[in-house]
């Protein structure tokens, strides 16, 4: 007080209609521990973010780590934490959407695990916005999941299904898949490309050609491509 009510007084007074309904008051933002403040010159933008090369969607995710009403401690350890959380949740919906599919595969639970993860997720997101929590919940699904996936390799296409699906109705609440698809999108030249490389590694390590090999995994490396052995072959995505 004053403050808020003054933008409130501003704001219909300016258009002769209510502000808001609801008012949510987010704490205090520190870095590396202090109170960021102009006063004291630490202060950091977006822009310098992304200009450093930092992902989007791992800023995202470091924001909604903590609950609105408390303080958040900007780090650049925490940044880095929240990139390899991003990457964990990426590399799972990559799994996902990569499963054997096969109608006569033993049960797995994932329907199960998954509706109770959404469940889980909506009462954290009721509970005053608590996105600390409904991460949490999130997390837990992607390792519930992952331990199932490694009891049963294959599974029908309802449970596969299943588990997308939630997986997507939380990230529409969170936006972090979102946002780390619209900043690895890849034009059909670059896809192409990366095949072909691909092709040509595999055809000198069936020559036992390791140098070439290796070579051309350090050229796409450079390149900001991430290369995965896998038994079913080899995988690729921007790292």
């Amino acid at each position: 007080f004053p403050h808020h009510e003054n933008e409130i007084a501003q704001s219909e007074a300016a258009t002769g209609r209510p502000f808001v309904r609801h008012w949510m008051h987010g704490r205090h933002l520190f870095v590396e521990g202090k109170k960021m403040a102009k006063s004291l010159g630490n202060f950091i933008t977006l822009r310098e973010l992304l200009d450093e090369g930092h992902d989007p969607a791992a800023i995202r995710h470091l924001l909604i780590s903590s609950h609105y009403r408390g303080d958040l401690n900007f780090t650049r350890q925490g940044l880095e934490a929240s990139g390899s959380a991003l990457q964990r949740l990426l590399d799972f919906e990559s799994r996902l959407k990569g499963l054997a599919v096969d109608a006569g595969a033993d049960p797995s639970g994932l329907a199960t695990i998954a509706s109770e993860a959404v469940e889980s997720f909506r009462g954290a997101m009721d509970n005053d916005f608590n996105s600390a929590d409904a991460l949490a919940v999130v997390f837990g699904f992607v390792s519930s999941v992952n331990a199932a996936l490694d009891a049963h390799p294959a599974v029908i296409a309802a449970d596969r299904d299943a588990a997308l699906a939630a997986l997507h109705s939380m990230d529409e609440v969170l936006g972090l898949l979102e946002v780390a698809s619209a900043s690895r999108v890849v034009d059909d030249d670059l896809a192409a490309y990366v095949e072909q490389k691909i092709q040509e590694r595999s055809e000198a390590r069936a020559n036992r050609d390791f140098a070439t090999s290796d070579a051309i995994r350090d050229e796409l490396t450079g390149k900001g491509i991430v290369l995965e052995d896998g038994p079913d072959g080899t995988r690729w995505k921007v790292g």
